[in-house]
């Protein structure tokens, strides 16, 4: 699940992200729906410690605005209008579902082995390989180094909201194919 993803020009971005608060990571993903391979990848990570301004965050995951405007961020209702109002930065709320079932989405999703996480994005990684659940097993435990394992539910977000049916991919014209034997070119399209 873990490799070179390359940027595409013509591919869906998303960026979705997880306000953690005063108390845990804030931490977004780029991400795109390869339609070469079929599944979404994860390009890029940012993460930033609890009590980091909102500015800041801003300023950093804004820089993912030549890719996108399509963000998905689960994050305090008064944060998410203080960026839109003061930063020009919209969100959409994400789709959410019971913990159960949120373990059982990420579960399949790797299990079908459906997505595929650049090796630059580490923090993302090591919370995959790390991320516990608390002791009564209803929610994730809480680490000094992973948060409340911010990244996964940003993950968990962006896969949720992921555009996998607009296939921008170039498509092929008759302009772009050259065939010597005019006769093999009325049987390709006719």
């Amino acid at each position: 699940h873990v490799g070179d993803v390359i940027h595409k020009p013509w591919g869906n971005y998303l960026v979705a992200g997880d306000f953690g608060g005063s108390r845990d990571l804030h931490f977004f993903v780029l991400m795109i729906y390869s339609h070469d391979f079929g599944v979404p990848a994860i390009i890029e990570e940012k993460w930033f410690p609890a009590n980091t301004s909102t500015g800041k965050i801003i300023k950093e995951i804004g820089k993912w605005d030549q890719y996108t405007q399509r963000r998905v961020v689960d994050a305090p209702s008064q944060v998410r209008i203080d960026m839109m109002i003061e930063d020009g930065y919209s969100t959409m709320l994400p789709v959410k579902a019971g913990f159960i079932e949120t373990l059982a989405f990420l579960r399949n999703t790797f299990f079908k082995d459906e997505i595929i996480i650049d090796k630059k994005c580490t923090k993302l990684i090591e919370t995959l390989r790390s991320g516990t659940l608390n002791d009564t097993r209803t929610d994730w435990a809480r680490t000094p180094t992973l948060g409340h394992c911010d990244a996964l539910m940003a993950l968990v977000y962006g896969l949720r909201f992921m555009d996998k049916l607009s296939d921008l991919r170039p498509k092929r014209t008759d302009k772009n194919v050259h065939i010597s034997n005019p006769e093999r070119k009325k049987t390709l399209w006719t």
